[in-house]
């Protein structure tokens, strides 16, 4: 007991000291901040009038896209601005694109799209797949599934075409139709038969896994995000959201696995592998450590979260776009019909090539209903200084405000009006740099499929995709909307993003031969 008296005495001895130097710490530490200047101070911060962190949090989130647009007009000829974004902070530098070039020379030891990702969508607990941090993924998409595309194309055009009939039905009478959900199931199979083959691709467990991965990672990301910083490390793992999304990875596994054992047996026997993406990264994967099962699950459900929603929303959001101005389904038909008859009936790659009015018309819906207001997002991960003298310290978030680009008037005349056949004219002008109205283009005028080495790989891809889905939805039927309804559906936003409405039925019937 005296003991423990004299230890109590000793310690409380100490009390004094050990605040007096808390105190002398704390002081030493804020009076740094205050004569350390923000070299990102000087950069306007749009919607400072409208209040503290959280009011501007909260108009964020309502009126997002609004602000990108004021941001852009009021800082063009400046290095860009400052926004407070959903997270509640206003350290996200939106830059003007006239630094684009600048950007893309910079590389991932200094601007990392993989920081970006695992601080925006906290990878920590999602572990949301980022191909470019695995090697293999790009270079086989690059190196074999783009080149495959003019021996695969027939295979998913024939998966395509059957899917179209069988998801959208016989309808001898118009009938409304959820054409999200049904194109979910078409792009879901569809892709599959190219990512995993035959044997898993029409597997209903499979098919759950492929569009349900995606909806369970952005439910465990926004349960993850609202947690504060010691909630996270504390719970973020033990959240019912984050558990469910484990467990989806746990069972993608047990469902590839035994298919990747036929798959490597038939390899060590020496023979030939079906001709797709399964089989490209047994053959590549132990090149590039990324050989065991869970890798290559990984790998698969990485391709199922960038290809099945982005491929889906954009067709649905054509479609609406067809609905609503119906006077455009004609020439697409005729562009459809001419381009397949000279073509035995499929559609080759050379045949989508030729498909300029409907390359141009998504080209146009894509422009109109950008999935995200920014683009271009990345951490800063060393310090360093633009062409105009503004230095970027290191652990800054960087973007580009793509919408506002997409809605200049100086690059697309009238840009709020939808034009579907935009692109097209400007192709048919003979304008040098034509080729890059293209749909798959990848520039600073329109970065539906990002800008710089981290262009979307996959685009090729997606673009033959969702062609072919509308060429073979329009051969065999006609849209509109439905009864009462004489205006496109709006799209729902919430703060950058924007989504085709899923809940939305069109109408459809068979086309009369």
């Amino acid at each position: 007991m005296m003991m423990e008296s004299q230890l109590l005495t000793c310690v409380g001895d100490y009390v004094p000291i050990i605040s007096t130097i808390t105190f002398i710490c704390s002081a030493f530490i804020l009076s740094l901040r205050l004569l350390t200047k923000n070299p990102l101070s000087q950069i306007p911060l749009i919607g400072e009038e409208i209040g503290n962190a959280k009011a501007r949090r909260d108009y964020y989130l309502a009126h997002g896209k609004e602000l990108y647009l004021r941001g852009c007009k009021k800082c063009k000829s400046f290095t860009g601005f400052r926004i407070t974004t959903a997270d509640g902070t206003e350290d996200r530098l939106v830059i003007s694109p006239r630094y684009l070039d600048e950007l893309r020379k910079l590389p991932d030891s200094v601007l990392s799209f993989e920081g970006a990702l695992e601080e925006s969508m906290e990878k920590r607990f999602t572990k949301v797949p980022a191909f470019h941090s695995m090697v293999v993924t790009p270079h086989v998409i690059k190196a074999d599934l783009t080149p495959a595309l003019v021996r695969i194309n027939p295979v998913l055009f024939d998966e395509v075409n059957s899917l179209v009939r069988k998801e959208i039905g016989d309808n001898a009478g118009w009938t409304p139709v959820n054409i999200h959900q049904k194109l979910l199931r078409i792009v879901a199979i569809a892709s599959g038969r190219i990512f995993v083959g035959p044997e898993l691709c029409y597997n209903e467990d499979y098919i759950e896994s492929a569009i349900k991965y995606t909806i369970e990672l952005m439910d465990a990301h926004r349960k993850v995000k609202g947690l504060s910083p010691w909630l996270k490390r504390l719970k973020g793992n033990f959240l019912p959201e984050v558990k469910t999304l484990r467990k989806r990875e746990e069972n993608f596994n047990n469902l590839i696995a035994p298919v990747l054992k036929q798959r490597r047996c038939l390899a060590a026997s020496g023979e030939v592998l079906p001709d797709d993406v399964l089989s490209w990264l047994i053959t590549k994967a132990d090149k590039h450590g990324t050989s065991s099962t869970e890798d290559i699950a990984y790998i698969q459900l990485g391709m199922t979260f960038a290809a099945i929603h982005t491929t889906t929303m954009t067709s649905t959001n054509v479609f609406y776009d067809l609905a609503a101005h119906p006077e455009y389904i004609t020439p697409l038909r005729e562009e459809i019909r001419t381009v397949l008859a000279e073509h035995n009936g499929v559609l080759t790659v050379a045949a989508l090539q030729q498909l300029r009015k409907m390359d141009s018309f998504i080209k146009e819906s894509m422009r109109f209903h950008l999935g995200s207001a920014v683009s271009m997002r990345r951490k800063v991960m060393a310090p360093f200084t633009l062409s105009n003298g503004q230095f970027i310290p290191a652990g800054t978030m960087i973007e580009v405000a793509g919408h506002a680009i997409s809605r200049d008037p100086e690059l697309y005349p009238e840009p709020e009006k939808f034009k579907p056949f935009r692109f097209a004219e400007l192709r048919d002008s003979g304008a040098e740099g034509a080729s890059r109205y293209q749909f798959v283009s990848v520039t600073k005028d329109l970065m539906t499929f990002g800008f710089g080495r981290h262009a979307c790989v996959g685009r090729f891809f997606a673009a033959n995709e969702i062609k072919m889905i509308v060429a073979q939805t329009l051969q065999k039927y006609d849209m509109k909307m439905p009864e009462g309804q004489t205006e496109r559906f709006p799209n729902l936003e919430f703060g950058v993003h924007s989504m085709a409405d899923p809940t939305r039925e069109l109408s459809f019937k068979n086309v009369e031969v």
